[in-house]
């Protein structure tokens, strides 16, 4: 019973530890970091607009601002959702967000010269419940 137990152990631990995340692809920061890093930094909720067979939308999304926490601009803004930005190495990790429509999100990021918000999970973006 114990070497079962303790294989079953090893084996989980074993492929915990390759499961490539996101979160282990960035370096961990606060929000202050964060929000020191970006350009802009917004809060609000992702509108209706063209999604995929699972619900989520489609890069470019509408999104509609509620506060910009920093920087400024439209109130109406299209985000990002799937930036090319990815890690490379053994396995490449995607950094995208994945919004559905009516979701509140606070997106640290840039303005692309397309007037575009870029945002990625490293830049700090957070689905709000």
């Amino acid at each position: 019973m114990f070497r079962t137990g303790l294989a079953v152990t090893l084996a989980l631990s074993a492929a915990l530890v390759g499961a490539p995340t996101a979160s282990a692809a960035c370096p961990p920061q606060t929000r202050e970091q964060y929000d020191r890093a970006a350009k802009v930094v917004v809060k609000g909720k992702f509108l209706n607009g063209s999604t995929g067979s699972n619900g989520r939308l489609i890069s470019p999304a509408p999104f509609r601002v509620t506060k910009y926490i920093k920087g400024d601009g439209h109130k109406e803004i299209t985000v990002d959702t799937a930036p090319v930005d990815v890690v490379e190495g053994p396995t490449s990790i995607e950094l995208r967000i994945s919004p559905k429509p009516g979701e509140r999100w606070r997106l640290p990021g840039r303005f692309a010269k397309s007037g575009v918000l870029k945002s990625t999970t490293c830049d700090g973006a957070t689905r709000l419940h």
